[in-house]
């Protein structure tokens, strides 16, 4: 499993391993075997490709962001192209998207190209909804420029005085559901917009 994905931490093998086992093992028994098979966690080397092919935007990059990456390799393995991370200036790309929860569950995550308006809202937020929650559902949101604008202001407005959802300006807890999307997407290497957008949906 290590060798196939250099970048899996001992806890994520541990958990990998258990949820296929009745007999569990411990953190410290994977990490045993893994120096036992000379895998030692070391910070990978970071690598400019040989071409950039990706636009900057926002969100959710595809090479990830400036922290250090860690690998587990064998002694002579330090450059091998399993063991190094990719590097392109400003991230390489990356991916706007939005998303909502509610009731436990996630809404459809949506792919956004170009601006952001009141579309988003009625072609996604209120489906997601009403599929959540149903009918007369709480609409919370951050009170962002965009949920903000005119036109979007009128279209809730409407959506409140026909009784089909309450509308609220909240704490944005969906940043947390954003933490937990980029600790997923993490685990692999994005090569494109693409690769990265079926990354997320499979999140």
């Amino acid at each position: 499993m290590s060798k196939r994905n250099r970048r899996l931490t001992a806890p994520e093998i541990t958990a990998d391993l258990n949820s296929r086992r009745e007999d569990p093992v411990t953190v410290s028994t994977i990490k045993r075997r893994l120096r036992k098979t000379d895998l030692f966690g070391s910070i990978a080397v970071k690598k400019p490709p040989l071409r950039a092919e990706n636009k900057h935007e926002s969100k959710f990059e595809i090479f990830g962001s400036k922290r250090r990456g860690y690998v587990r390799r064998s002694v002579g393995e330090r450059i091998s192209d399993e063991c190094v991370v990719g590097t392109v200036k400003h991230g390489g790309g990356s991916l706007l998207v939005w998303d909502c929860f509610g009731n436990n569950k996630t809404g459809d995550l949506h792919r956004i190209a170009g601006t952001l308006n009141k579309k988003i809202l009625e072609d996604h937020a209120l489906p997601s909804g009403r599929r959540l929650i149903g009918r007369g559902f709480i609409f919370q949101q951050d009170n962002d420029r965009k949920n903000s604008s005119k036109l979007c202001k009128s279209f809730l407005s409407e959506k409140e005085r026909r009784r089909e959802i309450v509308v609220m300006a909240w704490l944005n807890p969906i940043e947390l559901l954003w933490k937990e999307l980029g600790r997923k997407v993490r685990k692999n290497v994005p090569k494109s917009h693409n690769h990265l957008w079926e990354l997320l949906q499979a999140a």
